[in-house]
């Protein structure tokens, strides 16, 4: 870092993101498409330790995916989908911003975003903002937030998306681990 810890150069963000790890997570998310063409998401999820996600769609859909499988519920409860194998995270909402090595802005070989490798990331309250460079049209930018302390990315503004991770709490309560034995029990029935 320099500037008293006000900047954080490029190498050393993307090295950050690329190691963050959390043990849990319950927030809400919200991804944004500007054409309008397509509707976005939003929702609430929960991550725990052993690698599960439970997600809840503000359109009422359930996701829960972990290493077991996944499973799928629409509004009622109903089963859409149940896969018997482990998914892969996809580069979207929530899993993209929690752990910013599933996003597509650290300009692996998979990615369509760079961290803007000139400019360092600023510190405004309590997040470093950033530019992205597209990797294949260098012409578009993009720019995204991250937290500072915990490194999971707050905002992402693209020029045809918004994607925004909100984060409640990174400790589980009382509640949250009774429902862990629940969702993983749902993940193993057939």
């Amino acid at each position: 870092m320099t500037d008293a810890g006000n900047t954080i150069g490029p190498q050393e963000l993307v090295r950050a993101l690329s190691r963050v790890r959390h043990n849990f997570l319950a927030g809400s998310f919200l991804t944004e498409n500007r054409s309008g063409e397509f509707p976005g998401e939003s929702g609430d999820f929960r991550f725990f330790s052993t690698g599960l996600w439970e997600i809840t769609y503000h359109t009422g859909r359930t996701l829960i995916a972990g290493p077991p499988g996944a499973l799928s519920t629409d509004d009622q409860g109903h089963v859409i989908e149940r896969t018997p194998h482990p998914i892969i995270a996809p580069s979207r909402p929530p899993w993209s911003l929690a752990f910013p090595v599933d996003s597509t802005i650290l300009g692996g070989s998979r990615d369509d975003w760079r961290i803007h490798a000139s400019q360092p990331a600023t510190l405004i309250g309590d997040s470093y903002r950033f530019a992205l460079t597209n990797m294949d049209n260098p012409q578009y930018e993009a720019h995204a937030e991250v937290d500072a302390t915990r490194f999971f990315i707050k905002l992402l503004e693209l020029p045809h998306r918004r994607e925004s991770l909100s984060v409640a709490r990174f400790e589980p309560t009382d509640q949250d681990l009774a429902d862990l034995a629940n969702l993983e029990s749902q993940l193993v029935e057939s």
